[in-house]
Parts: C-alpha cells; structure tokens; sequence
C-alpha cells in the first residue's frame, strides 16, 4: 500500500503476466534475494503456460495485506513513476546502487 511496484500472492487461479526467465544460476539467485526486500520471499510455485505447466521460482509477497486492492498496470507505472522509481534505487550522487549489477 502506498508504493509504486508489484507484487504477487500465490492464489490458485490467480493470472500474472510476466517474462520467464530459465537457466539462472545459483550466484545470481543468491544477488536477487539480496535485493529483494523482507516484503518478498522467493517459493517454488507451478505456473502454467500456454505450452504446459512449469515449476518456477516466483518472489510473492509475504503478507497480502500489505497490498491495494486491484491490478498493477505497468503502463500507468512507466508513463507516471518510472523516472522516480529508478533515481530513487539509484539515490543521490555517490550513493552506492540497490539495483543489482552482475557480470557472469
């Protein structure tokens, strides 16, 4: 409530679109936990597909009431706050980044 990104509730039936990523390793698992605040925890769920199910690792949110009712709408999110969003994981000049910066 009161913030500008998303998150997921594991609910059987639930729809989420979004990009599936395969073939992360464990180092940088490891880097996206670390990013990810105590308002997320990373759990194993079945998404299904339109080429099947798969078994996927999903960070959901840790207490559902925690978020507004409704959908995220990534457009409304792009046109209006993401220029804030990411100067504030950037902070003021010298501050080190939030955002993750990895080299495999």
């Amino acid at each position: 409530r009161g913030e500008v990104y998303p998150g997921i509730v594991a609910r059987a039936g639930a729809e989420v679109r979004g990009t599936l990523y395969r073939g992360v390793v464990p180092a940088v698992l490891d880097l996206l936990d670390g990013y990810e605040s105590p308002f997320y925890r990373r759990r194993i769920l079945d998404i299904e597909r339109p080429t099947g199910r798969v078994t996927a690792w999903v960070y959901v949110v840790t207490d559902p009431h925690l978020l507004e009712d409704g959908d995220w709408d990534a457009e409304e999110f792009a046109r209006r706050r993401l220029d804030s969003y990411l100067q504030a994981l950037d902070g003021p000049p010298g501050a080190p980044v939030r955002a993750p910066r990895i080299s495999l």
